[in-house]
C-alpha cells in the first residue's frame, strides 16, 4: 500500500507531519538538529482522541518526554492513564528511530518526565529497508470491519514473554470474543451517558475538512463528509454508542478475528508508559504483516468493566490497553498532527 495511498487528499498543513524526511538526519552535524529529526517520528504516535498530549525538551545528551497538561482529557482520562500510554507510544517511536539511525539509548523514568539519553555508536549506520521506522507513517487506528479470518500470529511471539510484569492476552475463540464484545459495547454506552464525557469528546470530533492539528476527522470513524459537519453537535447531545449498539456489536463479533489485551502487574505511570511502548511496537509490527489495529479504551477506563475483564482473563494483572487486531476491509486515512517543532519546549 501504500505510501502513495496514505497521502491521498492529505495535502493540508495539518497532515504534513505524516511525510517525515528519512535522510535529513544524516545532513545534520548539530546534535540538537539531529534530535529534532528523531522527533518527527515521535509525534506520529497514537493518542486518545488524537489529543497528542506530549511535549519534548532537547537536552545536552538526549530528549526529555513530558506530559502536556493542556491537552489532557479531564473527563475521559481522569487519572491520566491514557495520557501516559500515549507518551509510551511516542517513546517507542523515538526508540525505533534511534535504532534506525544507529544511536544507543538509555531510558530513565522520572516522576515528572521520561529522560532519554542518546549517543551515536561507533559503527557505520546501515539503512535497513525493512526497518520498523518505515511502518510509523503507515500506521492508522483502523476502526472499520476486519476480515473474518485469524491472521498469522508468529510476529506476536516475541512480545508474549517480553516482561514478567506484563501479560499479553490473545482472545481468538468465538465464545470469549463474544463475551468481551458485549462488555465492550456496554462500557462504551456507559461512557456516553455522561454529559461531561460527550462534551469533551465533541471538541475532538472534527469535520472531514478540518484544518485543526488535533482531533478525529469524521472519516477516521467512517463518517461521510456531509454528516461530519454535524458530528460534534450530534456527539455532544446524543448517546451515539447506544444508537449504534447493534452496529458496534456486529463489528466486534463478526468482523474482529482477535482482541489483544496488554495488562500490567502494577497500575502506575511507569506501567502505563511501558504498556504504551509495547502496544506501539505490536501495532507497527502488525503494519509490516499487512494487519491493522484499533484501540478501544472504554472497557479499560469506565467504571469496573476492567475488573469484569480480569475475571474473563483469569488474571490479577490490571488491563491497560485493549485493541482489535486483523486485516481491515477498507482503508482509513490519517488524523491530523502537530509538527514536531510545535511540541518542542
Amino acid at each position: 500500500m501504500d505510501k502513495e495511498v496514505l497521502n491521498v487528499r492529505q495535502t493540508g498543513n495539518n497532515y504534513r507531519a505524516w511525510k517525515p524526511d528519512y535522510d535529513n538526519f544524516y545532513s545534520k552535524k548539530n546534535f540538537t538538529e539531529q534530535m529534532q529529526c528523531l522527533l518527527q517520528f515521535a509525534v506520529l504516535a497514537p493518542s486518545s482522541h488524537n489529543s497528542q498530549p506530549w511535549a519534548f525538551k532537547i537536552t545536552q545528551n538526549g530528549i526529555d518526554v513530558l506530559p502536556a497538561s493542556e491537552r489532557a482529557l479531564a473527563a475521559s482520562d481522569i487519572n491520566h492513564r491514557q495520557l501516559y500510554i500515549s507518551l509510551g507510544c511516542a517513546i517507542a517511536n523515538l526508540m525505533i528511530a534511534a535504532d534506525y539511525y544507529d544511536l544507543t539509548f538509555e531510558i530513565n523514568y522520572l516522576t515528572d518526565r521520561v529522560s532519554i539519553k542518546l549517543e551515536p555508536k561507533l559503527s557505520t549506520p546501515t539503512k535497513d529497508e525493512n526497518h520498523l521506522i518505515f511502518s510509523i507513517p503507515r500506521r492508522t487506528n483502523n476502526r472499520e470491519k476486519y476480515k473474518d479470518s485469524l491472521p498469522s500470529l508468529e510476529f506476536l511471539n516475541k512480545f508474549l514473554n517480553y516482561d514478567p510484569n506484563i501479560q499479553i492476552h490473545l482472545i481468538e475463540d468465538s465464545k470469549r470474543r463474544e463475551e468481551i464484545a458485549d462488555l465492550t459495547v456496554q462500557a462504551n454506552i456507559e461512557a456516553m451517558k455522561t454529559k461531561a464525557f460527550r462534551k469533551e469528546l465533541s471538541k475532538y470530533i472534527k469535520n472531514n475538512f478540518t484544518k485543526s492539528f488535533f482531533g478525529m476527522p469524521g472519516f477516521t470513524i467512517g463518517m461521510p463528509s456531509i454528516v461530519s459537519l454535524l458530528a460534534p453537535t450530534i456527539v455532544k447531545f446524543l448517546n451515539v454508542a447506544r444508537a449504534n449498539k447493534k452496529q458496534d456489536t456486529e463489528l466486534l463479533k463478526k468482523f474482529t478475528p482477535m482482541f489483544v489485551i496488554i495488562s500490567t502487574r502494577d497500575d502506575n505511570q511507569v506501567s502505563w508508559l511501558k504498556a504504551g511502548q509495547i502496544y506501539e511496537n505490536i501495532a507497527l509490527e502488525a503494519v509490516n504483516q499487512g494487519l491493522n489495529t484499533a484501540v478501544m479504551a472504554g472497557i479499560i477506563e469506565i467504571g469496573d468493566y476492567h475488573k469484569k475483564l480480569q475475571v474473563m482473563l483469569n488474571t490479577n494483572f490490571r488491563p491497560q490497553v485493549f485493541f482489535r487486531l486483523g486485516k481491515a476491509l477498507s482503508f482509513i486515512r490519517h488524523s491530523p498532527r502537530f509538527k514536531s517543532k510545535d511540541v518542542i519546549l
